[in-house]
C-alpha cells in the first residue's frame, strides 16, 4: 500500500510540475475492455502529460480495470451496445479539458514522440479552433512489408456540438471544418501494435461484423 501511494504521489508531482506553465488543459479519452495486456504500456509512458484521464470501461472481465485505477479515477462503467461512436461519446461526455486527446490501450508513444507531444501541448494549444492530425504507424507482422501510415485527428479543442458518429471505424462528427476548425498536420507518430496478434484481430473482425 505504501508503495502504490507513493507512486500516486510522484506521479501527481510530475503530472502538476509538467503542467504548470501550460495555457490549455488537456484530457485523455479511452475506451477500453480485457486490455490487462495492453493498458500498463500504453500509459506509463504518456499519463504525465495529461492534466485528466478518462477511461470508459466496457465490460472487463480481467485486471483492466484495476489497473486503470492505477492512474486515475476517473474510470467509469458503460455498457457496451455494439457502437464504439457510443462508447467514445461517453469519454467526451466526463471530460472537463479544453482540448482532448485519444489513445486506444494498443497504442504505444516511443520516447521520442512522447517529448515532442509534451512540446506540442505546452506551445501550440491556445484558444483556436484546431484539430491536430497524428499517424499512426501499424508495423507489418511480415518483415518483407512495409508499415503502414494513416492520419487520425488525435488531438481537438473540445467543443459541445463535436462528438463521434459511426458504430465502426467512428468520425469526429460534424465536419470540424464546418464548425470552424482548422486542421493541422503534425510529425507526431502513434504506433499502433493491435494488429500484430492474428487471435484478436480475428476476435475484432467478428465483432465488427456483428
Amino acid at each position: 500500500m505504501r508503495l502504490y501511494a507513493a507512486r500516486h504521489i510522484v506521479a501527481a508531482i510530475a503530472r502538476g510540475n509538467a503542467m504548470s506553465s501550460r495555457r490549455a488543459r488537456v484530457s485523455l479519452c479511452m475506451i477500453v475492455r480485457n486490455e490487462e495486456h495492453n493498458l500498463e504500456a500504453c500509459l506509463a509512458p504518456v499519463a504525465h502529460l495529461f492534466d485528466e484521464i478518462i477511461i470508459v470501461d466496457t465490460g472487463s472481465t480481467d485486471a483492466t480495470k484495476a489497473i486503470a485505477q492505477r492512474f486515475t479515477p476517473h474510470v467509469i462503467d458503460f455498457a457496451w451496445c455494439d457502437d464504439f461512436a457510443a462508447a467514445r461519446n461517453e469519454s467526451l461526455r466526463h471530460a472537463t479539458g479544453d482540448w482532448i486527446f485519444w489513445l486506444d490501450a494498443d497504442d504505444r508513444v516511443e520516447p521520442e514522440q512522447v517529448a515532442r507531444l509534451a512540446r506540442l501541448f505546452d506551445e501550440k494549444l491556445d484558444t483556436r479552433w484546431r484539430a491536430y492530425m497524428l499517424d499512426t504507424v501499424m508495423p507489418a507482422d511480415d518483415p518483407g512489408r512495409d508499415a503502414h501510415v494513416t492520419s487520425h485527428p488525435r488531438l481537438f479543442r473540445r467543443h459541445a456540438e463535436l462528438r463521434w458518429h459511426g458504430r465502426v471505424h467512428e468520425q469526429l462528427f460534424p465536419d470540424p471544418v464546418a464548425l470552424g476548425y482548422e486542421w493541422v498536420f503534425t510529425d507526431i507518430q502513434v504506433v499502433h501494435v493491435g494488429y500484430l496478434d492474428h487471435a484478436l484481430c480475428e476476435r475484432k473482425a467478428r465483432r465488427k461484423l456483428r
